[in-house]
């Protein structure tokens, strides 16, 4: 029940901000900025992330603000907003390589290895890429390792390596099986969508939308739903 939890969490941020607990006030905002991101209310979950961030940057928090910035990095980039995403996920992987929290730095890192490939800086992503191996190497978390392929076949193909990404596209689907990956599985398809039709493969690219789609609708991720529209509309857009 969302609303009832956004009610909630709003009469339990005011009691604490009367009682002077900036450290719950800001946890209760952050949870808040998560409630609205599932109702699919980005605004409302940027505003309370952000306000969340900025009360744990006051009382030094570096962890909450680590969060705060890797939250906020995940909503821009689902909204395309690449420059902004990558911004704040270089701060939240700073801090948490700072922190060593390796599984936040593996999340901001391929994130943010994602906001480079987007903006056309393939050095600066196959960097990222790259030093995240040890990272990589020491997780059991197939998402992760999954993403990490797609990222990595969207890099050959961008350097023009096309044999090698349809190989390694194929070992990230097998990896993003797994019902835990569902979200990563429908950016594979996204991506493998554009692919295939600048392939001619017209039919191939409409199936992989369809799958993306149904994955986005199943998980009621609103953004991913958008970005199959318009891919869908570029695509015709090109024929």
């Amino acid at each position: 029940d969302m609303s009832q939890a956004i009610a909630d969490l709003e009469a339990e941020r005011q009691i604490f901000e009367r009682e002077h607990g900036p450290k719950a006030v800001a946890i209760v905002t952050g949870e808040l900025g998560i409630v609205y991101y599932y109702k699919n209310e980005f605004a409302l979950a940027l505003e309370n992330y952000r306000r969340a961030t900025s009360a744990c940057e006051a009382i030094k928090d570096s962890r909450g603000a680590m969060i705060g910035h890797l939250n906020i990095g995940d909503v821009l980039l689902q909204q395309r907003q690449y420059e902004g995403a990558s911004h704040e996920l270089a701060i939240a992987l700073g801090l948490a390589r700072k922190k060593k929290l390796s599984k936040d730095e593996l999340t901001a890192g391929l994130y943010l290895t994602e906001a480079h490939l987007a903006l056309g800086r393939v050095e600066e992503a196959q960097k990222e890429l790259e030093a995240l191996q040890p990272l990589l190497e020491n997780t059991s978390s197939p998402c992760a390792q999954g993403n990490a392929t797609r990222l990595q076949a969207h890099l050959f193909w961008e350097t023009g390596r096309r044999i090698e990404a349809m190989e390694t596209y194929e070992r990230a689907l097998k990896l993003l099986e797994n019902p835990d990956c569902q979200y990563e599985l429908a950016h594979a398809q996204l991506d493998l969508a554009a692919i295939l039709h600048e392939q001619g493969r017209s039919e191939d690219a409409r199936q992989a939308l369809v799958r993306a789609e149904q994955i986005f609708e199943s998980v009621n991720n609103q953004l991913g739903q958008e970005a199959v529209a318009d891919l869908r509309q570029e695509l015709a857009a090109r024929q």
